[in-house]
């Protein structure tokens, strides 16, 4: 049986923290609107990497109708702050990274499905013809000094590895590179 990265991450960690955190959920546990802020950068930019940089509006009208669609009420933000915080992340994110990678690269697939893993982006290089697996990450904020650590846990992580074999078995060719796209919202 294969498992996803993060079930085989939580397993490395320990056997039974896995085995509780796939059975057990906290109760009374407050919402937090992190995850979805997350997951309306991510389909943003996943919007743009398919449709291209002329989709951008379009993009960032899918992002901020997740928010809407998902939002619940709480003490730490806004709808209309969050809004902002996303809309400025993508627009960044596709100046600084995306329009480079949109100009060097082929996208294969967004939000790409193999078995238990979800890629955010696979990408054929048009100068070496070769596979690039990208994974999205999004933080509020991280200070300047954790920017580079933060990437550079990149070439250990679990989490790509696992990306890059299930698109190496799919693709059937071997995959040039993982990377991490990571996505600031605040300073």
């Amino acid at each position: 049986m294969i498992f996803s990265p993060s079930q085989t991450n939580d397993y490395q960690l320990c056997p039974t923290y896995w085995r509780f955190n796939k059975e057990w959920k906290a109760r009374g546990q407050k919402w937090t609107p992190h995850r979805l802020i997350g997951t309306a950068v991510g389909e943003g930019l996943s919007i743009i990497f398919t449709a291209g940089m002329e989709a951008c509006d379009r993009a960032l009208q899918a992002a901020l109708k997740i928010l809407e669609t998902g939002w619940e009420q709480n003490d730490e933000f806004t709808l209309e702050g969050a809004s902002v915080l996303v809309t400025k992340g993508i627009k960044v994110a596709v100046r600084d990274v995306v329009s480079d990678i949109i100009s060097q690269e082929t996208t294969l697939g967004t939000e790409f499905v193999i078995g238990e893993g979800r890629i955010d982006l696979v990408t054929r290089s048009k100068a070496t013809g070769k596979i690039i697996v990208t994974d999205h990450k999004t933080t509020l904020q991280l200070k300047t000094e954790w920017v580079l650590p933060r990437l550079l846990q990149t070439e250990t992580d679990n989490q790509l590895w696992d990306y890059a074999w299930r698109a190496s078995s799919f693709f059937g060719e071997p995959v040039e590179a993982i990377r991490r796209l990571l996505v600031v919202l605040s300073p």
